[in-house]
């Protein structure tokens, strides 16, 4: 790591390649910009995230736009030199890198190629053999040993297996964005979501907030509503907060996907957002602004950091099922629960008295968390859950 941040200004070139890549970089935007590490800071260029068997690191410099033959290359690049010349890693940054005196990004094009110019990263031979070898993108011989299987209403696992993956439909964003040399209206999701629902053993399906139909849900085996802006307050008859900020069209499409859902007894994880779409579906309230009634809760440290939310769990529930009477996740909610829709119930709260789980009394499985479980890829819990009670659902669902 330590080989990283000394190369990492040379290097962006490679993670940042177009003249567009550099939109991100404005002076009041998140995009990682300080030369710095911390530890699941997304503030910092490279940050440390997970643990035990998921513990990894990331560099969140290069966009969707990188040819990745080239970025990895980079990587390794840095961090042979990082080994070879034995250079000590910086202290860790906590908080907010932006206010920070830490070096920063090149912040634009003409810049990146400068300092790539004017490396001396690639002289290192070890370090010249992964540019050489590794920017090269590889051939392979490879052929199918079988015909696809036809369509149907599942995926089916390419990694080895022919059982059928459910299909987990996931709300999302629908907003402007820049990729590659374009720019536009785009369906948006963070990675982490589909990630999760992957490595849970599902198949992740997006279904961007245009064109609603909840017929959508008919060839689906499960739903993920994703977190996102806070829910528009007139749709529970408060006033909104000076901080309250929403997305009329992302409310219409999730409140007819939750109550489709429920509905039809499809099963459901709510996330953040999603759970304050699942109450406010079923007729209850949200506290608009946490920080007014909880001022010691940290549940958004500073912007782009998650924090970390213990939370004990309610006996006969789903949650306690799956993560026992305590646990904690990474979580980033300046808004809450307050009273419960129609037949919920809460079944996790934080020891603060923030309501963190909130579940159905009735039928099917509908499972509502304040945190996000998907920013932690070594307790996949929930999604395994999600994941398995879809794929109950298909089998006695005809198809």
């Amino acid at each position: 790591m330590a080989g990283q941040l000394a190369a990492l200004k040379e290097m962006t070139y490679f993670l940042a390649p177009n003249v567009n890549s550099y939109k991100r970089f404005v002076e009041g935007s998140f995009a990682p910009t300080a030369v710095a590490w911390g530890l699941d800071n997304r503030s910092c260029a490279l940050r440390v995230v997970g643990r035990g068997a998921g513990l990894r690191t990331e560099n969140r410099v290069g966009g969707g736009d990188l040819n990745p033959y080239l970025a990895a290359a980079a990587l390794i690049a840095g961090a042979i030199h990082g080994i070879e010349n034995r250079l000590p890693l910086e202290p860790v940054t906590a908080g907010n890198a932006y206010a920070t005196d830490a070096d920063r990004l090149p912040t634009t094009l003409r810049d990146s190629v400068s300092c790539w110019r004017a490396a001396r990263l690639p002289a290192r031979p070890s370090a010249t053999r992964w540019w050489r070898t590794m920017s090269t993108r590889p051939t392979s011989n490879w052929q199918p040993s079988k015909p696809p299987s036809p369509t149907g209403s599942a995926s089916v696992d390419l990694n080895g297996s022919d059982r059928p993956r459910p299909l987990i439909g996931i709300t999302t964003y629908y907003q402007p964005a820049a990729w590659g040399v374009w720019e536009g209206p785009a369906a948006l999701l963070p990675g982490t979501y589909v990630e999760a629902v992957a490595a849970a053993g599902g198949s992740p399906v997006l279904l961007p907030p245009v064109g609603t139909d909840v017929r959508v849900l008919d060839g689906l085996d499960g739903l993920v509503t994703a977190g996102g802006t806070d829910v528009d307050p007139a749709l529970y008859g408060h006033d909104p907060h000076p901080l309250t900020l929403s997305q009329p069209l992302r409310d219409t499409h999730d409140l007819a996907l939750t109550r489709a859902a429920l509905d039809s007894e499809l099963p459901l994880l709510a996330v953040c957002r999603g759970a304050q779409v699942l109450n406010v579906a079923l007729g209850g309230t949200l506290i608009q602004h946490l920080p007014d009634i909880r001022a010691a809760a940290t549940y958004q440290p500073s912007p782009g950091v998650f924090g970390e939310v213990r939370f004990s769990t309610a006996p006969d529930s789903i949650i306690g099922s799956l993560l026992g009477e305590t646990a904690g996740a990474p979580c980033y909610h300046h808004q809450g629960i307050a009273e419960l829709g129609h037949g919920l119930r809460v079944t996790a709260v934080a020891p603060e008295g923030t309501i963190e789980a909130i579940e159905t009394a009735g039928p099917g499985w509908v499972l509502g968390v304040q945190f996000h479980p998907e920013q932690n890829p070594a307790d996949l819990r929930l999604f395994t859950g999600l994941v398995t009670e879809a794929t109950r659902y298909r089998e006695r669902i005809p198809q």
